[in-house]
Formats: C-alpha cells, structure tokens, sequence
C-alpha cells in the first residue's frame, strides 16, 4: 500500500488481499441510483424504500445487502445501527466555484 508522506507517497508495503478496496463500475452505478434519492443523512428503511421503488423485482434482502456493501466503501457511512450518512456526492460544473 502507499501512504502520504507530506508531499510524496512513500510505499508501506504490499497488501496480500487487494479485492475489498475494489469496486467494479456496476455495483458504484446501482448503489449511487439509490443514494442519489436518499436524504443526507437516512436509515435503513428509508434506503429501502428508494430500493423498493427503483428496483421492485428484487428482494428486501438484496437490498439490506447492498446497504451493508455501500457502508463499507466510501459511498456511504455508518454512523450507528440503522443510521447511515452520504460520504461523496457528486460535483458538477457549477459546483467549481463553491469548491
């Protein structure tokens, strides 16, 4: 892994199981569908019912498990049981300057 070291990266080693810290394009996609209609901050019924409305063929299951899945990346955090908040939102031209 690298590590920031003020104005360098320094190499801190090599991470044996580098799987977790990718995501692939699709499950981003299907999470950012979601979150894109939840509150700042919301929990988890509330993500369901976003779920439920935007995909009404998959299961209440599937959709807890893709909560559980978003929470552990750095879409979204859990702030405690059934509480979770946005961590990225998106950025758009006009938001340039506010930056």
């Amino acid at each position: 892994g690298l590590k920031w070291n003020d104005f360098w990266f320094k190499t801190e080693g090599v991470i044996d199981d580098y799987k977790p810290f990718l995501i692939n394009e699709e499950k981003k996609n299907k999470w950012q569908s979601v979150l894109e209609d939840c509150p700042e901050q919301f929990d988890t019924q509330s993500w369901l019912n976003v779920f439920s409305s935007k995909y009404p063929t998959m299961t209440e299951r599937t959709g807890k498990q893709w909560l559980k899945e978003c929470s552990e990346s750095p879409m979204a955090n859990k702030l405690s049981h059934g509480l979770y908040k946005k961590n990225l939102r998106l950025i758009t031209e006009s938001d340039m300057d506010e930056l």
